[in-house]
């Protein structure tokens, strides 16, 4: 089994100034690299995404496909991946499956690549992502732990009444939270 670091991407990996879809302007924040490394020997890291500007026609799935990869071409000059993207492209009044917090996606991963998830983490920068750790716990993954970081949208998103596990400035901060635990 493998253990793993799931990501939210927007305000967590990369800048979001809302709906981000354009692979030319991607900005990393400062701390994830050195956060990835860190945590890259006994780590896989997969991206955990909702994409609701595809299901509202703000962009398309090739521009969501470009930002990936334009993530990973970065990160592969420091020997480093994401192992898949997962996404929802749905909007909020869909009520999928598949969109966070519910733990749709988290556990496709968890099916596909054998992941052992009482010991992996997950890194988001919003209360969604807090409620989806939370999710998890309730499905039975007692010792699964959340890290909210203060990036993105942390202050400003409260729909949803969960708290995180720890509370990070950055990828880095967590990438250290989790070495000490």
């Amino acid at each position: 089994m493998i253990i793993a670091v799931f990501l939210d991407r927007d305000g967590t990996i990369n800048k979001d100034p809302g709906y981000f879809h354009d692979a030319s302007k991607l900005e990393i924040f400062d701390g994830v690299i050195e956060g990835l490394k860190l945590l890259s020997k006994n780590y896989k890291f997969f991206v955990i995404q909702n994409q609701a500007g595809i299901g509202k026609g703000i962009y398309k799935e090739k521009d969501r496909i470009e930002v990936n990869e334009k993530i990973n071409e970065i990160l592969a000059v420091h020997n480093l991946r994401i192992e898949k993207f997962y996404y929802c492209p749905h909007r909020e009044e869909d009520n999928c499956e598949c969109r966070k917090p519910k733990a749709d996606l988290v556990l496709r991963a968890v099916k596909e690549f054998n992941i052992d998830l009482e010991k992996s983490w997950l890194i988001g920068d919003t209360t969604i992502d807090a409620k989806l750790g939370e999710n998890l716990k309730n499905l039975g993954f007692r010792n699964f732990r959340m890290i909210q970081l203060k990036t993105g949208y942390a202050g400003m998103d409260r729909r949803f009444h969960a708290k995180p596990d720890f509370i990070a400035n950055n990828l880095l901060e967590a990438a250290k939270i989790i070495q000490e635990h």
